[in-house]
């Protein structure tokens, strides 16, 4: 999923506070403050959401 993606959906409301909500606004934060990508996922599987196999992957736009 791109950055612009994750902000058009929090801006409608599917990522609410006490849920998504507080990850997706860190993931934002981050890659808009210069990083490449954004993981969310549990300990257990970090290596899975490396490997794209599980989780929540989030990266910049194309176009930057």
């Amino acid at each position: 999923m791109a950055r612009a993606e994750v902000k058009r959906h929090h801006g409608g409301g599917q990522f609410p506070d006490g849920s998504m909500g507080p990850k997706m606004e860190a993931a934002i934060a981050f890659l808009e403050g210069g990083g490449e990508r954004v993981l969310i996922t549990t300990p257990e599987r970090i290596l899975e959401a490396m490997e794209g196999r599980a989780g929540t992957q989030i990266v910049r736009d194309l176009q930057e």
